[in-house]
């Protein structure tokens, strides 16, 4: 259980900075991160990219990035959930 949350939370942190990252280039004008990939880092770590849209205030303008980035963190709790009721309880 602990090598699953600390993939999570890895997950989370390169998604964050993800965002950060293209949030900065954006500013500079310089080459940016796909859509795509923004994206999918969401998929692996929605928190990270709840918190990096919201600390960066970047893609807040763009509905899909919001509404995925609370789907995939609420999927991802929904599966922490189930594996520690599975193994703990």
């Amino acid at each position: 259980m602990t090598n699953i949350i600390f993939i999570y939370f890895i997950f989370n942190i390169i998604s964050f900075f993800t965002y950060g990252i293209d949030k900065h280039k954006s500013i500079k004008r310089t080459w940016r991160v796909p859509e795509k990939t923004l994206l999918t880092m969401g998929a692996f770590g929605g928190l990270g990219q709840i918190l990096g849209i919201k600390t960066f205030h970047h893609k807040t303008h763009k509905w899909y990035f919001i509404f995925s980035g609370y789907i995939f963190a609420f999927i991802q709790l929904v599966i922490l959930c189930i594996i520690y009721t599975k193994f703990y309880i």
